[in-house]
């Protein structure tokens, strides 16, 4: 929605000027913003996924597409058999982008190409085909007329639905989200009916009337959330339980400082933070996000001791000296940034290795030369030459659960005791593998807890 409110407010003053300086140019300049627009997101898309699907500039191309359409700088064809032909391609493209949509993919541009050229297609040649004859037919109709409300409306009714269960939105059952379906349809059609619709319309909703009740909705709704704000998200409706694991939640990613310690995989530069003592670091926590939590407890250990330890944390990117990732180019620099920083210390004398190690996305054998744990071995070995101790933190148990809905659910209703988790058998079939190794690592001086 961000994506589209901001295209709607720059899309205006671009025709604009156009007109004013090259109106006969207007065609092939948006041609040119819409091709610039997905260059870009194929370009930025190869390095930094998450850039290239939210950044405006990299998104523009799919609604040029359609503004190039409105202005009818796209024609169908004369050939009706040519129009047959686009119209069910277009159809196509759309089943196959839902068909093979991957949960996983990461490039944005490649990702929506196929839907998008699948309905310039429709827009443009399916009237008066056999495919438009089809989409003319009444449920399909009722399904777009409605479709802007269904969008709006199907997330929140799913993100509230996934407050009344105890696991949260990853264990909603079968029927309720046909529930929720159902729900979301019928709350579509009637904000359909006795919103859109009047809005529509001068006689029913005059321009005053739709301003006046629009501007006094937002100013009731802000109102109630201006008085939340002050209150901390009022606080008072939780019991203290679910207040402190609420808090805890919150610590993840920040020092004792409040400073930012968690390296995004959209930036380059990497943050630095320190825990414990004001002393000279005396040990290193490097990882990805799931080092930060350690990295909070060791300082806790540390400064009644009057030390300190340094974390460099970056997401998705283990602490493997020859480990690259597509999704993220400066995980490796970031790691030869981060040794270099070790070796130029002389105070630190022990490193904390701590990763998801298990997770999925960091198993492609191409991202380590050599494979992964042959990467580890050799990023623990070079630790060791710089005359420093090395532990290996092994991986957290992946819970079958979403843990701080789980235990907040649970606590609210008295009921913390009856938690679950991952038992150690589920533990050893996830983790089985990496664990395998600590029995050579620590014959081989590593150590691990």
């Amino acid at each position: 929605l961000a994506v589209e409110e901001q295209f709607y407010l720059a899309m205006p003053l671009l025709l604009w000027a156009i007109a004013r300086l090259a109106p006969r140019l207007r065609t092939p300049l948006l041609a040119a913003v819409g091709l610039l627009s997905l260059g870009l997101c194929l370009w930025i898309g190869t390095s930094n996924a998450v850039a290239a699907f939210y950044l405006p500039v990299t998104r523009a191309w799919e609604l040029v597409a359609g503004a190039l359409l409105a202005i009818s700088a796209l024609q169908a064809p004369r050939q009706k058999w040519l129009r047959e032909g686009l119209a069910v391609g277009g159809l196509g493209l759309i089943a196959f982008a839902v068909l093979t949509a991957d949960p996983e993919a990461s490039h944005p541009g490649l990702v929506l190409l196929p839907p998008v050229l699948g309905t310039v297609l429709l827009l443009c040649c399916a009237p008066g085909t056999l495919a438009g004859r089809l989409l003319s037919m009444r449920l399909p109709v009722g399904i777009g007329l409605i479709s802007y409300s269904l969008y709006l409306w199907h997330w929140p009714l799913i993100a509230f639905a996934s407050y009344l269960d105890e696991d949260g939105l990853s264990q909603l059952s079968r029927g309720m989200r046909i529930a929720l379906l159902a729900a979301s349809l019928l709350a579509a059609w009637a904000s359909w009916q006795f919103v859109e619709k009047p809005f529509r319309h001068a006689a029913r909703m005059p321009r005053r009337r739709a301003l006046a009740l629009g501007g006094g909705a937002l100013a009731a709704l802000g109102l109630v959330l201006g008085a939340l704000l002050p209150m901390g998200g009022w606080e008072a409706r939780f019991s203290p339980e679910v207040v402190k694991i609420d808090a805890v939640s919150a610590e993840l990613g920040t020092d004792t400082k409040g400073r930012n310690c968690l390296t995004s995989i959209i930036v380059e530069e990497q943050a630095v933070c320190q825990f414990g003592d004001e002393a000279p670091p005396t040990s290193l926590v490097w990882g990805d996000s799931h080092s930060v939590k350690l990295a909070r407890a060791l300082g806790d250990e540390l400064a009644p001791q009057g030390k300190s330890l340094t974390l460099y944390a970056r997401s998705g990117c283990p602490p493997i000296l020859e480990f690259a990732r597509t999704e993220d180019p400066h995980c490796h620099s970031f790691n030869l940034a981060v040794f270099d920083y070790l070796s130029r210390t002389p105070s630190i004398r022990r490193v904390y290795l701590a990763s998801f190690w298990t997770i999925n996305s960091y198993q492609k054998p191409s991202w380590v030369s050599g494979g992964f744990i042959s990467g580890l071995d050799a990023t623990i070995s070079d630790i060791r030459k710089l005359g420093k101790s090395v532990v290996i933190v092994g991986p957290v148990p992946q819970q079958p659960v979403e843990v701080a809905h789980h235990l907040s659910f649970l606590a609210q209703q008295g009921r913390l005791g009856e938690a679950r988790s991952a038992s150690a058998a589920d533990y050893s079939r996830q983790a089985g593998w990496f664990t395998a190794n600590y029995p050579r690592w620590q014959a081989g001086g590593h150590h691990h807890p």
